[in-house]
């Protein structure tokens, strides 16, 4: 009688630190998921905002071209590329000098985002 006690012990305690860590291991998936969730949308933001800057910069070398006077004179498309297989942002930018315009997509990742200037 005194075996059969301790067994049902023994067993009582492995049933209960199965419970535990059962009840351990959805409060950490509830936590961590969560977590997991907002540091890709950190490194999504940080993306967003390198390929605007890339975007705004391809406008600003058309605009330097043209303050230069080495960009069409009048009704032309210039269009620019600046490619990177290495991981850097890229853009590339369409301007059309009637009406003036110009369209700069900049490129990081998997992010992309587009700048307009008109005048």
């Amino acid at each position: 009688m005194l075996s059969t006690q301790k067994n049902q012990k023994g067993a009582i305690s492995i049933l209960l630190t199965v419970l535990l860590l059962g009840i351990f291991l959805a409060i950490a998936s509830a936590i961590s998921v969560p977590t997991l969730k907002q540091v890709k949308m950190s490194r999504d933001t940080g993306q967003s905002v390198t390929a605007f800057y890339a975007a705004n910069s391809g406008v600003e070398v058309v605009l330097y071209e043209i303050r230069k006077g080495t960009i069409c004179d009048s009704g032309c498309n210039f269009e620019v590329y600046l490619t990177s297989n290495d991981g850097l942002p890229v853009y590339d930018v369409t301007y059309v000098d009637s009406p003036s315009k110009i369209t700069s997509r900049g490129k990081f990742g998997s992010t992309v985002r587009t700048v307009f200037a008109s005048w």
